[in-house]
C-alpha cells in the first residue's frame, strides 16, 4: 500500500497527512540533490509530494503522522513553536553517533556544530527550552540558520528527544515511578523487559537487563557499587544467563561476579546521567565506591 492509496482511505474520515514520524526522513540536505528537492517543493498537494519522495528514495515501509482539521501555520508561528520547545538527552555524551544513515549515504555529523548542542543540553540538569539554547549558541558564535535542521537530525538518532511541560512531568511521574519499580522488581525473573516509561518524554528508554538488575539492586538496598553488582550477578546465574568476557560466555556464580563488578562502573557512568534526567527511577540512595559505602 503506498501513501496514495493510503491519503485515499483515510479521506473519508477527514484525515490528512501531516508529515513523516521519522525525523530523518524530513530533512530534505541528507536525502535529495538540490535539483530533486527544487522539485518535489513545487508539487502542490502533499500526498502527490511524499508519493514522489519515496519513489526517489525507494522507500517501501513508512511511518506517518496524519490529523484531522488540520490548519497550516505560518512562518512566524512554526518559528515560535520552535522556540519554545523543550528538550532533554537521551544518552551519554559518547553514545552520541557521529555520522547518520540517510537516501544519500552517511552523513558525518560536524562536531564543531552537533558537539556543541548536545554539550549545552547534556550539561543541564533538565530540559532546556529551545530559545535558551539559541542565545547560548549565538554567544559562541555558531550559526543559527541550520539549527531546526540540526536538531531534527539529533532526534532522529535519538540522541535527544521534545520534553514535556513541567506540570505533565508532576503529573506522570508517580505513575511512571510505579510503573518502572514493577518492571525493575521483574527483572530477576523476566529478562524479556527492555523499556523504562519516563514522565519526561512521555515515552521509553531501552534500558538493558543487564543495567536493570543493576538498578534492581539498588532499589533493594544495596548501597554499593560491589553490592550492587554482586546481587545482580547472582540473579542473572539464577536465569541461567552469564555474562560475556572477550566473546566467551563466563560459568560459575564467582565468574559472573567478578566480571559484573568489573562492567558496573561503565554501565552506570553510561545509563545514569540519562535515567537521572528522565526520571527514569526515584534516586533514593547513590552508588558508592567499595571503600566509601552510603
Amino acid at each position: 500500500v503506498v501513501v496514495d492509496q493510503v491519503g485515499a482511505a483515510l479521506d473519508p474520515s477527514k484525515l490528512e497527512i501531516a508529515a513523516s514520524a521519522e525525523p530523518l526522513v524530513r530533512g530534505p540536505m541528507h536525502n535529495f540533490t538540490a535539483e530533486q528537492s527544487q522539485k518535489l517543493n513545487a508539487i502542490p498537494d502533499l500526498v502527490l509530494r511524499e508519493l514522489a519522495r519515496d519513489v526517489l528514495t525507494g522507500r517501501q515501509f513508512r511511518r506517518d503522522i496524519w490529523v484531522k482539521g488540520s490548519r497550516k501555520l505560518t512562518g512566524s508561528e512554526r518559528f515560535d513553536v520552535f522556540n519554545r520547545t523543550r528538550w532533554v538527552t537521551n544518552v551519554a555524551r559518547d553514545k552520541v553517533p557521529g555520522s547518520v544513515k540517510c537516501t544519500l549515504g552517511e552523513a558525518k555529523l560536524d562536531e564543531k556544530n552537533y558537539g556543541a548542542i548536545f554539550d549545552l543540553l547534556d550539561q543541564a540538569k533538565g530540559p532546556v527550552i529551545q530559545s535558551q539554547l539559541s542565545e547560548k549558541l549565538s554567544t559562541m558564535g555558531a550559526s543559527l540558520n541550520s539549527l531546526p535542521q540540526s536538531m531534527m537530525v539529533l532526534l532522529g538518532s535519538w540522541s535527544i528527544a521534545p520534553a514535556q511541560s513541567d506540570e505533565m512531568i508532576e503529573a506522570a511521574r508517580p505513575y511512571t515511578d510505579r510503573l518502572n519499580k514493577h518492571l525493575l522488581s521483574q527483572s530477576p525473573i523476566r529478562p524479556d523487559y527492555h523499556v523504562l516509561a519516563s514522565p519526561v518524554i512521555g515515552g521509553g528508554l531501552a534500558v538493558p537487563h543487564v543495567m536493570q538488575l543493576l538498578l534492581n539492586a539498588r532499589m533493594t538496598g544495596a548501597s554499593t557499587m560491589d553490592q550492587c553488582a554482586d546481587r545482580a550477578a547472582e540473579w542473572l546465574v539464577r536465569l541461567n544467563k552469564t555474562m560475556v568476557r572477550n566473546g566467551v560466555g563466563l560459568t560459575g556464580l564467582a565468574e559472573n561476579q567478578a566480571e559484573m563488578r568489573a562492567q558496573a562502573p561503565v554501565f552506570f557512568a553510561q545509563f545514569d546521567p540519562p535515567l537521572s534526567r528522565l526520571a527514569l527511577m526515584p534516586r533514593k540512595q547513590n552508588v558508592t565506591s567499595p571503600n566509601n559505602p552510603t
